[in-house]
């Protein structure tokens, strides 16, 4: 990783919960520049395309990702945020979904078999 791209994930690190008024916040501030780190460049996203806040473009159709933000430390937990992601995974057959708060990522994929949609989280991320 470039020391460009580590200085952003230093700058990520050190956001407090002041620094995000809003889902908004949490979308650009956190997501954007956490993809950015990872070289995707803001052409490589869909933003709000069909509700969901971040898709990700430019990839084969059998790897589509999709990204749910939600306002600073609300709880990724919440049975509502779960399952409406689990409906957009299933809508736009995403083989990733990802909810984000401004603490953490959290990764799910649809397609564990035998597995409900929220017992199939892949990891957390915490910031």
């Amino acid at each position: 990783m470039d020391e460009r791209n580590k200085e952003k994930l230093r700058r990520i690190a050190q956001y407090t919960q002041e620094d995000f008024n809003s889902e908004e916040d949490v979308k650009f501030k956190f997501v954007v520049k956490l993809l950015e780190c990872l070289d995707y460049g803001e052409q490589d996203m869909d933003f709000e395309s069909g509700r969901t806040d971040i898709s990700l473009k430019n990839l084969p159709d059998e790897c589509k990702v999709i990204i749910e933000t939600k306002n600073y430390n609300f709880n990724l937990s919440n049975y509502q945020f779960i399952s409406q992601l689990e409906e957009y995974c299933r809508r736009f057959h995403a083989l990733i979904g990802v909810l984000a708060n401004g603490t953490e990522l959290r990764i799910y994929t649809p397609y564990m078999m035998g597995k409900k949609f929220e017992e199939s989280m892949l990891c957390i991320i915490k910031r």
